[in-house]
């Protein structure tokens, strides 16, 4: 049966108008037909990416041979089956068959294969299922669910020949019982192609057991991992895939990743036992993300696994605003400033602090997948003003022999905005080998990436560097430098060094682009009391140990607790204050240096000022230039009053209204007069016209 399945997919992907080729794989099914190739490799998708090549190429059998080396077998489904060349269908890992998306989907085309399939599953609950009119083959109903944002997974009923799309999948409920159920007829097509952009894998939680996991069944296998930390950075940081498991081997400093976990599979860890081996099962991934407005905070949430709980502020044992959530992927809560036991101080600057409780609704017991976050928002009132601006004044003498008093004995300095430029408090600087600024360099060469602290020189101040990512500006590629937690994941960065107080210098390879390109570095600076140096970079520091030693003694009782805890944990803070950034460019082999200068200046009026085009979307120049030089045209005030000012624009507005209303009412008004004017002139002219009759009456 299916052999001939595998030969009707083959079929429909080499239908013409065939708008996306895509798979979709099978745990422990063998793919019968011709072996076109058999290729050692150690994951999955390079073996279908190898398939692709081969245009009779119709899936694929990635397996585990005698000597437990994953091989991949590139199957013929239209070919004559040779049973004796076939592997035996226990050594399968996974097979993935070939079929013809009928829409592009932009979703899936970046993965190498696009759905799971799960047979005999469906949801419990039809509220978890919509149903899809007209479509009645697999391949339909697999592309619809890839055009939708909110499809998790696609369900194929093959006895009605109809299709479902559903919010929900295996991966994506904490218990799988709760919401699934045996169906018989029912198959269940897990979508690979879900986004999951809004999770932060800094906060994915795994559930660790040593001494036991799976190495029979991976997506890829990983060699010369250092250890189990690695390992598991490696899983976070897979872009094959969302990788939800990894089993770490120690005998050969081997690191298995999958994208679905031993639970999923049905399997226990405990069962294969091995004192070798270390594993980690994806419990949760969520994300936080907190918006301070001038009245009232913002907390919205997002997890990756469907969740159904409550969410509260806490103070000391009182519990205030709580909000029931059932069954969501995201959710969020608003307080107001002064409310829900939310806690105010003013020094130094006010600050308005809240501790909400997350709470898991399943039992009412603490558990991990509880989630404590505190809430900063501080209101920075301040701005801080350059030191080289300079104040302008006139005087006009009306009559020399005049003396006039103040009104006031305060004297006030009224200026425009564009006087107050407010201070970045970091800077990033673009250096080369000799540490001089430079916006041309050579691919290939070395130089530095120097974090600067706009402060007092006699002011030290700690903060680690993050998300550091090197963006093309024209094609907008990232290559990513370091990663959330503050670890190095591209070798482009060899070194780190303090330089003072206040600065922090890191040796960087300029390279990974092609010639003529611009690139601009990007990162987060936060400024921090604990863990300033990241145990994840400790070979790259250039820093004397001393200085080193003495910020992880101060937080060495908190570390293990910290790291034990981080997933349950989380503080954010936001500042309110006017905060303008400049991106240094860099030009890759650029020969010339200059020239952008004289082509972005633009001549419109008579004021002329130059000042910072504002960042495009993604923190970067829209038009690949940070820096540019305009003149801007002077308006009248009935122009700005048009074009800037909305409010002025809607107050002529009513008035406008109010006066036609006005002279709708006056004419109207006429009109009744002049009317009635017209029916009472009739009136008398008729009673004019009626002629007098007298009669009399003779006395007998």
């Amino acid at each position: 049966v299916m052999v001939h399945m595998v030969r009707a997919w083959a079929c429909l992907t080499t239908v013409r108008g065939c708008a996306q080729k895509s798979y979709f794989i099978e745990r422990e099914r063998l793919i019968e037909g011709g072996i076109i190739e058999k290729i050692h490799s150690t994951s999955m998708h390079q073996c279908i990416e190898h398939c692709n090549k081969i245009e009779r190429c119709s899936g694929v059998n990635f397996l585990l041979d005698m000597e437990l080396q994953p091989v991949c077998l590139l199957m013929d489904a239209t070919a004559p089956v040779v049973s004796s060349e076939l592997p035996i269908p226990e050594s399968v890992m996974y097979s993935a068959v070939s079929f013809c998306m009928q829409t592009s989907s932009s979703r899936c085309a970046q993965m190498t294969w696009s759905f799971e399939k799960y047979s005999n599953q469906a949801p419990l609950s039809a509220e978890y299922m919509d149903i899809v009119e007209d479509v009645h083959r697999v391949d339909e109903c697999l592309s619809h669910c890839a055009q939708r944002y909110t499809c998790k997974a696609a369900l194929f009923n093959r006895r009605t020949q109809t299709c479902h799309v559903s919010p929900i999948a295996i991966q994506n409920v904490y218990n799988v019982r709760k919401y699934f159920a045996v169906d018989p007829n029912v198959d269940l097509y897990e979508s690979n192609c879900a986004s999951y952009e809004e999770i932060d894998s800094t906060h994915c939680h795994f559930l660790r057991v040593h001494s036991a996991g799976f190495t029979d069944i991976f997506d890829v296998r990983l060699q010369q991992i250092p250890d189990v930390d690695a390992c598991e950075r490696a899983c976070l940081a897979w872009t094959h895939g969302f990788c939800r498991s990894f089993t770490f081997d120690r005998t050969d400093s081997s690191c298995y990743l999958s994208h679905t976990t031993g639970r999923a599979l049905g399997k226990n860890p405990l069962d294969m036992t091995n004192v070798n081996l270390s594993t980690g099962d994806l419990d949760d991934c969520f994300k936080f993300k907190l918006k301070c407005k001038s009245n009232s905070l913002q907390l919205w949430g997002s997890s990756m696994k469907i969740f159904s709980g409550t969410i509260k502020a806490r103070s000391n044992r009182d519990i205030f605003c709580e909000k029931s959530i059932k069954n969501a992927y995201e959710f969020e809560t608003e307080m107001n400033y002064g409310e829900c036991g939310m806690q105010k101080s003013s020094y130094p600057y006010p600050t308005f602090t809240s501790v909400i409780v997350l709470k898991e609704g399943s039992t009412d017991l603490i558990t991990i997948r509880d989630k404590i976050i505190q809430v900063n928002c501080r209101m920075h009132q301040n701005l801080e003003v350059l030191s080289d601006q300079v104040l302008s004044f006139r005087f006009e003498v009306e009559d020399e022999n005049t003396t006039r008093k103040l009104i006031t004995e305060s004297i006030r300095l009224v200026s425009s905005s564009n006087d107050f430029v407010p201070r970045p408090k970091y800077t990033l600087e673009v250096l080369d080998a000799s540490g001089q600024l430079t916006d041309i360099v050579n691919v290939g060469d070395f130089g530095y990436l120097l974090v600067t602290v706009q402060q007092s020189e006699k002011m030290e101040s700690n903060f680690v560097v993050s998300d550091v990512a090197a963006r093309d500006l024209k094609s907008d590629r990232v290559i990513p430098l370091i990663d959330s937690d503050g670890c190095v994941i591209d070798m482009r960065i060899s070194a780190f060094k303090r330089i003072g107080n206040n600065q922090l210098r890191m040796r960087i390879e300029f390279s990974g682009f092609t010639d003529q390109t611009e690139v601009v570095y990007e990162g987060i600076v936060k400024s921090c009391t604990q863990d300033c140096y990241p145990k994840c970079n400790s070979h790259l520091w250039q820093t004397d140990d001393e200085h080193r030693m003495i910020s992880n003694q101060i937080n060495r009782s908190r570390r293990a607790s910290r790291y034990a805890d981080s997933s349950r944990r989380f503080e954010l803070s936001e500042d309110i204050y006017t905060l303008r950034s400049t991106n240094k460019l860099t030009v890759i082999a650029r020969s010339f240096k200059d020239s952008r200068s004289d082509k972005n200046t633009l001549s419109y009026g008579t004021i002329e000022e130059k000042t910072n085009i504002p960042n495009g979307e993604d923190d970067h120049p829209p038009n690949g230039d940070s820096n540019v030089s305009w003149r801007r045209v002077a308006m009248p005030s009935y122009m700005r009053c048009i074009c800037d000012d909305f409010s002025c624009l809607f107050t002529v507005l009513l008035v406008c209204v109010q006066v036609l209303l006005i002279i709708s009412g006056i004419g109207v008004a006429c009109i009744y007069i002049t009317q009635w004017k017209q029916y009472h002139r009739r009136q008398q002219q008729q009673l004019n016209d009626i002629p007098i009759q007298h009669e009399f009456t003779a006395a007998n």
